[in-house]
């Protein structure tokens, strides 16, 4: 009997699923801008590389990177537990999304915030 071969897109089939792979791409371009940071602060340590039109663009990049990774991992944490109402899906996520800018709004405030 012969098996059916699987398409290439077959992750493209569910909505959870490819927001997985997209989460999993935003870690390449997160531990990319770590690796750059890392290599140029080893190599400059003043750090006078932070004032640069490349590397201020990086870190947008980056910044954008993280938050799409956070956001996209709260919205697979909240399709994980077996419960099939949307509804409460949707309120589950909507509560580690305020969880998550609430635990950001305190590290900000403590550790960043009063450094300036």
């Amino acid at each position: 009997m012969l098996e059916q071969k699987q398409s290439g897109f077959w992750w493209t089939r569910n909505l959870n699923t490819v927001i997985y792979f997209f989460r999993e791409l935003t870690g390449f371009i997160i531990a990319g801008y770590f690796a750059f940071f890392i290599l140029k602060a080893s190599a400059d340590p003043k750090m006078a590389f932070i004032k640069t039109g490349l590397f201020i663009n990086l870190s947008i990049v980056a910044f954008f990177a993280a938050v799409l990774h956070s956001i996209t991992w709260l919205w697979v944490m909240s399709q994980l537990p077996p419960i099939r109402n949307k509804i409460i899906k949707t309120i589950f996520f909507a509560l580690l999304i305020g969880l998550w800018a609430f635990v950001s709004n305190i590290i900000l405030n403590i550790f960043y915030i009063p450094a300036i």
